[in-house]
């Protein structure tokens, strides 16, 4: 099983989350191994979201990234040739998570606090744990609930 993996050694911030895969040609904005199953998926995208939260905390700049992450999650950064339908659709996944991204960094940069209590290693671990889990676990880690019905 591919470990996620900080990559200090990365020029820009954002290729340095554990997340992001740079290619030959293109980045890949989602490179997660899609193990774990729902609980442990649960598990990872809370600890990688927490991740990306502080980055845009520690990284001031008016540059969204939100938007590249959700396409790639979708599988909608393909080059290949495409309808106008499945043209506006990425256009308006673009546009609105773009704009929500805006807001996550507004907010995060004057009132997420919390973000610089939590250490960086030990998102990544869990995330990294929700990767190898399978079965029905209780579901607490990311939705608060107790009860997993």
């Amino acid at each position: 099983m591919k470990k996620l993996e900080f990559r200090p050694d990365r020029s820009l911030p954002v290729h340095r989350l554990p997340f992001v895969r740079l290619g030959k040609k293109s980045v890949c904005y989602w490179n997660v191994p899609r193990t774990g199953g729902y609980s442990g998926g649960c598990a990872t995208g809370r600890a990688l979201a927490l991740l990306y939260l502080r980055f845009r905390k520690e990284n001031r700049q008016d540059i969204t990234f939100l938007q590249y992450i959700v396409l790639d999650m979708f599988g909608v950064q393909s080059g290949k040739k495409a309808t106008s339908g499945y043209k506006s659709l990425k256009g308006q996944m673009v546009g609105f998570f773009s704009e929500i991204d805006r807001f996550i960094h507004a907010s995060v940069s004057e009132k997420a606090i919390y973000l610089d209590r939590l250490d960086d290693r030990k998102l990544l671990k869990s995330a990294n744990m929700g990767l190898k889990r399978r079965g029905r676990k209780c579901l607490s880690q990311c939705t608060g609930k107790t009860n997993c019905n």
